[in-house]
């Protein structure tokens, strides 16, 4: 049997580290905006008929095999293949290959997307014995053993289900609102640039939950106002009010360097101040603070002459689409 799956990455645009579990229960109404991209992770497994085991990770360049998955030990940069394998149980042998075209450390959730179409793919697999929802329970559960840190869900929401989404983050159980815009014109606002600075952003994440639940309230009063930035842009994204999403942008800049400071910030701003005259309106870091890439906010019409400037000045644009479907699997034969 061959199966193939695929998830989008997301860009993060408001309420990103709130959706760690527990922070966003100290905070009513607390939700994260994101929108799905189409630099997709995919999956595909490919069965055997003994019990051998062969991951392959195109774009990390990494390989591993051993005679069954008892014997495949936990081979660097594969821990999180290797986890959800156990999980499932599923003693036959197989070939997997997995590629996720979103950039090494970029801040766009790829490594969570290539989780969620794993283990898709292993649903499929073992006859879905899984809903989507606990997928993603599954898929955040898995990255906490293997990270050793608490990580939220916004990433697998948005691989899961695709398109814009508000996810509200309630006691008891996390709800996504799945917001119906057209995707061509908020994708006109968007520039997304690497950095290209490796990342990991469980560290700086839980560095800042520590902070909140020693009961920091410089810390505290920042992700209410986040929180409250994330409602009004909601709103924003409803009406397409995309000059008031800019502005709003700026807002979850300020207060997302308040959160930890660092001194990669100032690069980051000074490519901003680089892109204000040809219509930049807003800059932010993707995901956790520590490089990756920076979603540049900029007037519709001036898209292409800020592109250009910044590709002159060494920036590396990232050209992508937003993408309205989430996870998905199929059965090739």
């Amino acid at each position: 049997m061959i199966i193939e799956s695929s998830a989008p990455a997301r860009i993060d645009l408001a309420g990103g580290t709130i959706d760690i579990w527990p922070l966003y229960l100290f905070h009513h109404g607390a939700l994260t905006l994101n929108v799905a991209i189409d630099l997709y992770a995919v999956t595909r497994i490919n069965t055997r008929e003994d019990s051998s085991i062969t991951i392959r990770s195109v774009d990390q360049k990494l390989k591993a095999s051993a005679p069954d998955l008892p014997s495949l030990g936990s081979p660097p940069g594969l821990e999180l293949i290797v986890e959800a394998l156990r999980f499932f149980g599923h003693h036959q042998g197989m070939e997997i290959t997995v590629h996720c075209f979103a950039p090494a450390g970029s801040g766009l959730g790829g490594s969570s997307a290539l989780l969620i179409s794993l283990l898709g793919a292993l649903n499929r697999l073992t006859e879905n014995p899984y809903q989507p929802e606990e997928l993603i329970s599954l898929a955040r559960d898995l990255e906490c053993r293997v990270l050793g840190v608490p990580t939220g869900v916004q990433d697998h929401y948005a691989a899961v289900f695709g398109g814009v989404n508000a996810i509200w983050l309630r006691p008891h159980k996390i709800e996504i609102e799945k917001i119906d815009i057209d995707l061509d014109e908020l994708r006109d606002w968007m520039l997304l640039v690497y950095l290209g600075k490796p990342r990991f952003s469980g560290k700086p994440n839980w560095r800042i939950m520590k902070r909140h639940i020693d009961g920091d309230s410089n810390i505290f009063a920042i992700f209410e106002r986040i929180r409250n930035i994330s409602q009004r842009m909601r709103e924003a994204v409803f009406q397409q009010d995309w000059e008031r999403m800019g502005n709003l942008l700026v807002q979850e800049w300020e207060n997302r360097k308040a959160l930890s400071p660092a001194p990669w910030y100032r690069r980051i701003d000074q490519l901003f101040e680089m892109v204000v005259p040809y219509g930049g309106v807003a800059v932010k870091s993707c995901g956790a603070v520590g490089g990756g890439c920076v979603l540049v906010w900029v007037e519709k019409g001036h898209k292409q002459l800020a592109k250009k400037l910044l590709q002159e000045k060494g920036a590396r644009a990232i050209d992508f689409g937003l993408s309205a479907r989430g996870l998905k699997v199929r059965v090739v034969e």
